[in-house]
This record gives C-alpha cells, sequence and structure tokens, in this order.
C-alpha cells in the first residue's frame, strides 16, 4: 500500500471513529495515548544549564538549556533507541541512557539492550560510549551501565562482558570525549555487578552462578579480594544498591517480614547491620545516590513517596513543598552542587502534572514544563478496605471528570502490571484517560503488592488466581454495595499481570464483569513457566521468585492448569479484548494468541489486536494511541460511560 493510500484510509478510519465515539473525542485520546511531554530534568552542578527529554514527532529529543537566558543551546532528534534519563555528569558532560529491543543470533531472539551516550557541552558531539570499544562482546544488554565517574571528570566506570567463548563480566574506564573504553579490572565468569568509591577506585564486586545458585560478595578493600559473604541458595541473594557514605560498606535491601528495609554489610568483615531505613507501613523504594553510587537518602513507598534524606535541610524543604503540593506526589529529581538550586516534580495532583525549580535561599519557585500534555486531571482519593480474611487493602478511587456525581457510575478495575509493585497517587495515563471518559477507576493493591508493609506483600505467596483476585472481587462488591459502583456496569482492565487478572476475572468471577480487558497479559502459566525465556536459565532466581509467588510449595502442571484462565473459558459471560505487543520479549504474544483461540472455539466473544513493534511496556505513542482507541471502542459497545 502505497503512503497516499494509507493516509487516505487512515483519515476515513479516524473519521468512522470519531463518528461513533461517545464521551471522549480523537483528540483527548491522543493526549492520553501520549508518553510524557517532558522528563527526567537535571541541572548542572553550577546551575547554568538544564537538561531534559522532550518528547516530538515520535521520538524523543535531548534538550539542553541555558538556565539565564531560558533559550535552547543544543537539541538533537533521538531516533537509535528510547531514551530512559538525562544526568549532568559535570559542568561538561551530560549522560543520556536509552535502550532497544534487538535481535540475536548468539541469543536464539530478541533482547533488550541498553547503550549510554555523552554530551559534550563545549565542543557540543554526542559520543557512543562503550559499544565499539576493544575486545567488547558484540551481544550483551547493559552497555549502558555507568557505576561511578573518575576524579578527572573526563572517564566513566562502565561494565562489560568481554570477547570470548566465556566471556567475564570487566570493569572498563571509558573516556567521556571519545566514548573508548579500556580494561581496568577483570571481572570472572560469574561476575555480575561492580561498585566504585568516590575516586573511582574498585571497591566490590559481586559473583553469582545461576545453575548453582551461589552468590558471593567480594571485597576489594584490602586490595586483594576477599569473599565476604556468600549463599547457596538459588532464592536469596543480597540486593546490594547502593554505597555507604563511608565506603566501607555497601547498602542492601532486605525482607524483614516481607518488608523491604535497608542494611548495610561490611566490605571489611561481611557483617551485617540493623535496619539503616525501615518504615512500618511502607517499603524502602529505592536510594537517592550520587554519581559513583554513594547513599545520600531514601525514598519510602506509600500512596505517596516519603523521603528521609541525609541532609537534614533537605528533608525540611521536601516537607515544605510538599505542604504546598497537598494532592500530589512530591520528589526531587536534581540539585546544584551549593544546593541553592532544586528542581522536583510534582506529579497526580489536580492542578497537573509538572517540572519545577526553587530557589532554597528565597523560595522562589519556577516553572520549567508540564509533564503531559493534558489539561485537566481527575481527583485521586487514597481509600484502605477489608478483604474478606480481614486483611485491610490500600487502594485508589480516580472520580470521573465531568460533574456526575459520585453514585451509581460505571466502573473499570485497574489491577497493577506487577505484582511486586503498587499504585500510588500519580499521572496514571490508563486511569486518568477512563476518568475522563467518565468512568470511576478502582486500582486495588492486592495482597502481595509492595509499598505498604510487609504484611500486605507476605500475603500473597501463593496466592496467583485466589485470594490476590478475592481481594480485587471484595473491592468491586464493596464499591457496589455502597452505592459508588452500578452494578451492571463493571469491567476489568490490566496490563501484564494485570491483563492476567483481567482474564481471572472473567474466568473466576464471571457474575462481576461485563467486559474483559487484556493488554500483554498471560493466560497460561504452565506456558510461560516453560517459555523459552526460562528454559535457558533452568536455575536461575527469576523463576525461583515464580514459584514462590504462585506457590508456596513446589507445584504440578495441573497447580497452574487451576489457577490459568485459558483453561475455564467457558465460565467467561464477559466480552474480551485481548491487546499484545508482537516485540514483547516479556510474556509473549502466543499467549494472547491462544485465549483469543480458545474463547472463539468455545464460542464467547473475543476480539484479539496486535500492537505492531510494541514491547512489553508499551513504549511506544503510537500503538499507545491504537490500544487506547480499540479500548475505546470496546467499552463504548460492551459498557458505555454514558447511558443513551
Amino acid at each position: 500500500m502505497n503512503k497516499k493510500i494509507f493516509f487516505l484510509v487512515s483519515v476515513c478510519i479516524i473519521f468512522l471513529y470519531s463518528s461513533l465515539s461517545s464521551a471522549i473525542d480523537l483528540a483527548q485520546i491522543e493526549a492520553y495515548g501520549q508518553l510524557p511531554a517532558y522528563r527526567s530534568f537535571s541541572i548542572s552542578p553550577d546551575a547554568k544549564h538544564i537538561t531534559y527529554l522532550q518528547r516530538g514527532d515520535n521520538n524523543d529529543h535531548f534538550v539542553v538549556r541555558d538556565m539565564e537566558s531560558n533559550e535552547t543551546e543544543f537539541s538533537f532528534e533521538i531516533t537509535s533507541f528510547n531514551a530512559s534519563s538525562t544526568r549532568f555528569l559535570t559542568n561538561k558532560y551530560v549522560l543520556l541512557k536509552g535502550r532497544e529491543v534487538t535481535k540475536s543470533s548468539h541469543l536464539g531472539g530478541k533482547y533488550r539492550n541498553t547503550g549510554a551516550l555523552s554530551y559534550n557541552l563545549e565542543t557540543r558531539k554526542v559520543q557512543l560510549l562503550l559499544a565499539n570499544s576493544h575486545g567488547i562482546h558484540l551481544t550483551q544488554t547493559g552497555l549502558g551501565i555507568v557505576v561511578g565517574i573518575d576524579r578527572d571528570g573526563e572517564h566513566v566506570y562502565m561494565p562489560a562482558y568481554s570477547k570470548g567463548p566465556r566471556p567475564s563480566y570487566n570493569l572498563y574506564k571509558v573516556s567521556l570525549s571519545t566514548g573508548e573504553g579500556h580494561l581496568h579490572m577483570r571481572g570472572v565468569l560469574d561476575t555480575v555487578e561492580w561498585f566504585v568509591d568516590g575516586q573511582g577506585k574498585v571497591l566490590a564486586r559481586v559473583d553469582y552462578n545461576d545453575k548453582r545458585g551461589r552468590y558471593r560478595l567480594k571485597s576489594k578493600l584490602s586490595g586483594s579480594w576477599e569473599t565476604v559473604y556468600s549463599a547457596d541458595k538459588s532464592s536469596y541473594v543480597l540486593g546490594v544498591e547502593a554505597v555507604a557514605k563511608d565506603e566501607q560498606s555497601l547498602i542492601f535491601n532486605d525482607i524483614q517480614g516481607g518488608q523491604v528495609v535497608a542494611r548495610a554489610i561490611s566490605l571489611i568483615d561481611g557483617s551485617i547491620s540493623e535496619a539503616l531505613y525501615s518504615n512500618e507501613a511502607a517499603d524502602v523504594d529505592y536510594f537517592i545516590q550520587n554519581l559513583n553510587g554513594q547513599v545520600l537518602g531514601v525514598v519510602y513507598s506509600g500512596f505517596k513517596p516519603g523521603h528521609d534524606l541525609l541532609d537534614s535541610d533537605f528533608n525540611a524543604l521536601y516537607d515544605a513543598i510538599s505542604g504546598r503540593y497537598p494532592d500530589a506526589s512530591i520528589y526531587f529529581t536534581s540539585w546544584s552542587d551549593d544546593k541553592k538550586s532544586v528542581v522536583f516534580l510534582v506529579d497526580g495532583g489536580q492542578k497537573g502534572s509538572g517540572y519545577y525549580l526553587i530557589d532554597t535561599e528565597t523560595f522562589e519557585i519556577r516553572h520549567l514544563a508540564d509533564k503531559y500534555a493534558v489539561s485537566a486531571h481527575a481527583k485521586i482519593k487514597p481509600i484502605r478496605y477489608r478483604a474478606r480474611d480481614g486483611l485491610k487493602i490500600p487502594a485508589l478511587l480516580t472520580f470521573p471528570q465531568d460533574e456526575s456525581g459520585d453514585k451509581g457510575l460505571p466502573l473499570i478495575v485497574l489491577p497493577h502490571s506487577k505484582v511486586k509493585s503498587y499504585d500510588m497517587i500519580g499521572f496514571d495515563w490508563l486511569a486518568q484517560y477512563l476518568a475522563a471518559k467518565g468512568y470511576l477507576v478502582f486500582q486495588p493493591n492486592y495482597r502481595g503488592s509492595s509499598g505498604f508493609g510487609g504484611e500486605l506483600a507476605q500475603a500473597g505467596v501463593g496466592q496467583w488466581g485466589r485470594a490476590m483476585q478475592d481481594d480485587i472481587s471484595d473491592g468491586v462488591t464493596l464499591l457496589i454495595e455502597s452505592g459508588y459502583a452500578d452494578a451492571d456496569r463493571v469491567c476489568i482492565l490490566g496490563r501484564s499481570y494485570g491483563g492476567y487478572s483481567a482474564l481471572a476475572g472473567g474466568a473466576f468471577s464471571s457474575d462481576l464483569y461485563r467486559c474483559v480487558v487484556s493488554i500483554n497479559g498471560v493466560s497460561n502459566l504452565w506456558a510461560m513457566m516453560n517459555s523459552n525465556q526460562f528454559q535457558r536459565y533452568a536455575n536461575h532466581w527469576v523463576l525461583s521468585y515464580w514459584r514462590q509467588i504462585m506457590r508456596q510449595t513446589d507445584f504440578e502442571k495441573n497447580d497452574l492448569r487451576d489457577i490459568s484462565p485459558i483453561n475455564f473459558v467457558d465460565n467467561f459471560n464477559a466480552a474480551t479484548l485481548l491487546l499484545h505487543g508482537d516485540g514483547d520479549t516479556t510474556i509473549p504474544i502466543l499467549q494472547s494468541k491462544r485465549m483469543y483461540s480458545a474463547l472463539k472455539k468455545a464460542g464467547k466473544e473475543a476480539m484479539l489486536v496486535k500492537l505492531e513493534g510494541e514491547d512489553h511496556r508499551l513504549s511506544k505513542s503510537e500503538t499507545r494511541l491504537q490500544a487506547l482507541m480499540a479500548i475505546d471502542r470496546f467499552l463504548d459497545t460492551h459498557n458505555p460511560a454514558v447511558l443513551n
């Protein structure tokens, strides 16, 4: 089909679509389907420049702006990979990181590759880091990892696999001006991580053997390699995340009663500290770190993020900013060396999500950019309810933007996409789109979710398709009984695990749902466990994780059959829409294709939409728009927000 014919067909489809759509027009759908308009703001150490990623023309643009004149100093369009972040390394260099899905005959299919670029503000040149260096293996997935910067400000330290029949994971010293890397320290076949100090000196490495489940933390503090910690169970390894401020120990995430806390392990003798960071009602979410991985503070999870920073003045500043935006989540993203200029993100408030710069001396706040090109934001309300066994379940309600009130509303259930994650206050493009269309949106943090303490997380072990699903059903029932939701107008929609949960809702709670939408979802758990990506790593800790969260003990095929929606298509009363990216390397599109065939064979109403070139995360605006248009049509047909 030539471009002219394709354009005319597209216009006709859009015209037909816009004439059929009821509560939200095409322009609005496009706004919600777009990736963030602005993201990843970073200010230079001297506060003279700021860098960020700007979305435009279906690609990201890397932008450097002069802070005094507010003029763009440099910009280029990124077409080779999906940009993930920018960060000033020095006043001279900016680091740009990205990723792409790559095909490889060596790995037997597709894999996700990462890369890094440096931008020199003086020469205005962009340089790919490490990739073409001598001795680097051609096929690997992590060329964008930077573990530290050298004291000269001209080199960074990056790990990579070397060439050879048994490649080791070595540490390279890489020039920011030329991109060329030279071997700095050699690892071994099992090495998976490297840590350096503030001067670039190697502190430690982690060795892990998949087949044996053997974990070793090696310290270089004494000058020679010493094993300071070892474990021989594939299900238990240290989640080392950062270097301690004293550079004598590493900070790692640990599970304490199902809750994520932070501890330190000594690089001298391997001793492990008591919890350095913990919160009874939340988990340690992530660490704020400097360029060499030293911990500067921690961010806690929950409905809103909580910050605990080593700098007490920054803690006070965070509290003051949070008080100014009480309905939003606040994140510090970057600050100058003198800490007089701080960039922060306001996310999820009704006034919108955007980036701001505060002068910590005058407390003057300057608006930098709105994160999304969406003018109105729906109200988000956190709630807690009790499941049938008494467990408290935290959840979010997002209310319709119109004036329809808060009773008898059409309901969309939106379970989050990854079990070990959680929904919090922030701009959720799917939830906000659905609220703009006129639905009440319910996002339950079902048992097994992280973010709200150990009891909730631990209760999810072995409860896929069982109590985890009951938590969702109990929340729907409560919303119906309390009058918020109309019992005859309830649909469930989700991505990844949420897609599995949506299909499980149709299979195991068929009386609740009028329609089901699964995006990149799992339909057959046994097939997933035996897919090629796991066959290559039969003893990998990831497989152990799946075993733990799906069932508490070793399982057989029949155990997974009992919680696989594909085996219960006869139970479906709801119309079902399946959407799946054909570039999804996490959950293959075959999962949706076989579910669609099974539903059609059983005489059920089902549709399958293939998202061309899309990955598991829905990383492209074009296919997000395609998905939203398909969902919009489907909901108008099977669960309209506005009754005629």
